[in-house]
């Protein structure tokens, strides 16, 4: 399976980047996260619900980045065990600053296996893609959340921002 596309997002890259890497903000953005930890430099412990129609199981994992440039990107490689299968995959992510806006850029493909293999690949790619907008809506509304408030604009009536994940 394949997922690859783009996000834009409110914020500079910094203010992006610095989210993406930071477990408590993450685990309000992945959809079903019920438990992720920081475990050493780039590497973290996950514990995510998730499943597809009547296929659904807890997944426990690990979550590895490397090749971190700040504020650019990193690469990412993921596996994760569940008794309903097995998830294990990588993605390439990419930052770049456009407007006062920041456009993430993700690369990735992954296997799964076991009784969540068996529902099909297009429910799988469809499934893959609806969670990937959630999260960058999700990381698009905590990103906003953190930024000063524009100028002349009271806090709370700032323009919402917009998450996009293509194709």
């Amino acid at each position: 399976m394949k997922l690859s596309g783009t996000a834009e997002l409110a914020g500079r890259p910094e203010d992006v980047f610095d989210r993406l890497l930071d477990p408590a903000v993450l685990a309000k953005c992945i959809p079903g996260c019920r438990r992720l930890e920081r475990v050493g430099e780039g590497v973290y412990e996950l514990e995510v619900k998730a499943g597809v129609g009547a296929v659904q199981g807890s997944f426990r994992g690990r979550v590895t980045l490397s090749d971190v440039q700040r504020f650019q990107g990193y690469r990412m490689d993921l596996e994760g065990k569940s008794p309903v299968g097995h998830v294990k995959g990588g993605a390439s992510v990419r930052l770049e600053g456009i407007e006062g806006c920041t456009r993430i850029h993700y690369d990735g493909e992954g296997t799964i296996s076991g009784l969540l293999a068996s529902v099909g690949a297009r429910l799988l790619d469809v499934a893959a893609r609806k969670v990937a907008q959630q999260f960058f809506e999700k990381l698009a509304s905590e990103v906003a959340a953190g930024l000063p408030p524009q100028a002349g604009v009271p806090r709370g009536s700032e323009p919402r921002p917009e998450a996009r994940a293509d194709r």
